[in-house]
């Protein structure tokens, strides 16, 4: 019988596919209880969409090794969730950064740059396991004066 490319990857695939149903539970690692972590972005007092947000963990506070990113919606509102969306942070220090970029051009900071840098954020949140932390509103600028 002559096997064709196309039966061979079909075969592969379907093996590969099978071998995931077999209702074995994975180790991914160790999961860390987590604390809601929400706000709402303002640049020039108008709700901003489309902020990215980044919480970087202060060596040492926090079982998170690496930022988490998340992104403002329609109404400014961003929350942080390392498992699933909204689900929180662990405990720890944390510094967030904010860059807006324009979708023409992802390079481009419309907030160029002001708050994009975790060592220099004024951002600072400590987060403490079991007590949710609202920053409520969080007021940037585009260094733009409005007329």
């Amino acid at each position: 019988m002559k096997l064709t490319l196309s039966r061979c990857v079909s075969a592969v695939l379907l093996a590969a596919g099978l071998s995931g149903c077999s209702g074995e539970e994975r180790d991914f690692g160790p999961q860390y209880d987590t604390t809601s972590l929400t706000g709402i972005v303002q640049v020039d007092s108008k709700p901003a969409l489309g902020v990215t947000v980044e919480c970087y963990p202060e060596p040492g506070s926090s079982e998170l090794k690496a930022p988490l990113t998340t992104m403002t919606n329609e109404a400014g509102e961003f929350s942080f969730g390392l498992y699933e969306k909204g689900g929180g942070v662990p405990a720890g220090k944390y510094r967030l950064v904010f860059r807006w970029e324009l979708l023409e051009n992802a390079m481009k900071d419309k907030l160029n740059g002001a708050y994009a840098n975790p060592q220099e954020s004024k951002f600072a949140v400590n987060v403490v396991d079991g007590e949710p932390v609202d920053l409520g509103v969080v007021e940037l600028s585009t260094g733009q004066s409005s007329q």
